[in-house]
C-alpha cells in the first residue's frame, strides 16, 4: 500500500472543485503515469481504467489531497477539526459509541474520519455512516458483519487521516 499526497493549490481560483480535480490528476499521474485514466463506478467509487488488480481511495481536505493505492480494498479519509462534529454526533455515532461518551472533539474527529475511511473501503452503496461502529480502542471498526482495521497516519488537533482495510 502506498499513499500519495498533493497540496490543493487554490489561492487565486474561485472554483475549488477544479483545484481538487487538478490535485487528484497530479496524484494519479504520479502513481500510474500519464496514460492512466481515473474513472468512477455508478456509486462514485474511483478506479483506474484497465487496472482491476489495483484498489484506490481518494480524500480531500481543506488544503490537501490524498490517494491511497493498494492490492486490496482500501479507504482513506483526511479531515480537519470543526465544531459541527459535536452538534451532529448523535447522527453519526452508534448507540454503543454514544454510551461510551461523552467524547472530546479529538475523539469525535477520529471516529468520523475512521467511519469515512471504512465507508470508502466497504464500497456498499446503501451503507450509512451511523451503521459503522468504531471500537473503543479506535483500531478497528465493524459494519454489516465485516471488520475493518483502522490506522491513523495523521493525528493532530488540527487534522486526522485514517486508513481502513478489511481484516
Amino acid at each position: 500500500m502506498k499513499i500519495y499526497t498533493s497540496d490543493i493549490q487554490c489561492q487565486s481560483r474561485p472554483d475549488r472543485h477544479s483545484c481538487e480535480r487538478e490535485a487528484v490528476n497530479r496524484l494519479v499521474i504520479q502513481a500510474f503515469g500519464t496514460e492512466a485514466e481515473l474513472c468512477h463506478n455508478a456509486d462514485g467509487k474511483p478506479y483506474i481504467n484497465g487496472r482491476p488488480e489495483v484498489h484506490i481511495s481518494i480524500s480531500h481536505s481543506i488544503d490537501q489531497c490524498l490517494l491511497a493505492v493498494s492490492d486490496t480494498p482500501i479507504g482513506i479519509d483526511s479531515e480537519t477539526a470543526r465544531t459541527q462534529l459535536a452538534r451532529i454526533a448523535n447522527k453519526f455515532l452508534t448507540p454503543n459509541e454514544i454510551a461510551r461518551g461523552p467524547h472530546t472533539m479529538s475523539e469525535l474527529l477520529k471516529m468520523w474520519t475512521a467511519k469515512e475511511a471504512v465507508f470508502k473501503c466497504a464500497s456498499v452503496s446503501d451503507l450509512v455512516i451511523s451503521e459503522i461502529e468504531v471500537s473503543a480502542t479506535m483500531d478497528y471498526a465493524s459494519a454489516r458483519g465485516t471488520r475493518y482495521a483502522v490506522r491513523f497516519i495523521t493525528d493532530t488537533p488540527e487534522r486526522v487521516t485514517a486508513l481502513a482495510s478489511i481484516i
